[in-house]
């Protein structure tokens, strides 16, 4: 099972910064969905004032500043995600996936320990993947590109962002290069 996270926050500084919003994608193996979560975060007064205009502008235009007055309080869906986790009897050495993945794992790490400590050292960083299909194969990741802008982007909600993770790794995957043995230079 791999575990998909995807965090929307106040700002980019997990030390300073706030979760605002989370979402939790389990997919097996052959990335087939199994089960997803989703919760808004309600930040602090402090937290919601420390935003800067780029990312009070970008939540505004993805509708989750209007959603956090609804949010529950971090301590209490830490709680819920570990119960979604336990459900599924994920509970150690978990790989987390995502896109930029160490940018939430840092958040993760900072605002909700215990969850953390469920992910292994490993990480699936479809950014990664992505970098190196734009160097080796800059066709396929152009035209995988221009269909995801045509999905509209990244929408900058957190369970819309991390189902469109999954699907860009399902598109790599599908193309054959990926399943291509190396073949070392003079050979």
């Amino acid at each position: 099972m791999i575990v998909w996270i995807d965090t929307e926050t106040t700002g980019l500084n997990p030390r300073k910064d706030h979760l605002l919003e989370i979402a939790v994608v389990i997919t097996n193996d052959e990335l087939d969905i199994i089960d997803t979560y989703t919760e808004v975060i309600k930040p602090t007064r402090r937290a919601k004032r420390r935003m800067d205009d780029f990312v009070t502008k970008m939540h505004t235009k993805s509708g989750l500043l209007a959603a956090l007055p609804h949010g529950k309080p971090v301590a209490e869906v830490e709680a819920e995600v570990l119960a979604f986790l336990d459900r599924h009897d994920l509970t150690k050495r978990l790989t987390l996936a995502g896109d930029s993945v160490h940018f939430d794992k840092g958040f993760l790490e900072s605002r909700m320990p215990t969850l953390a400590k469920r992910f292994s050292h490993q990480i699936l960083d479809v950014t990664s993947i992505a970098n190196c299909v734009k160097r080796w194969h800059p066709k396929v990741a152009d035209l995988l590109a221009a269909e995801r802008e045509a999905r509209g982007g990244v929408v900058h909600r957190a369970l819309d962002d991390i189902l469109s993770s999954v699907k860009r790794l399902a598109q790599y995957r599908h193309h054959s290069f990926l399943e291509l043995p190396y073949m070392p230079e003079g050979e």
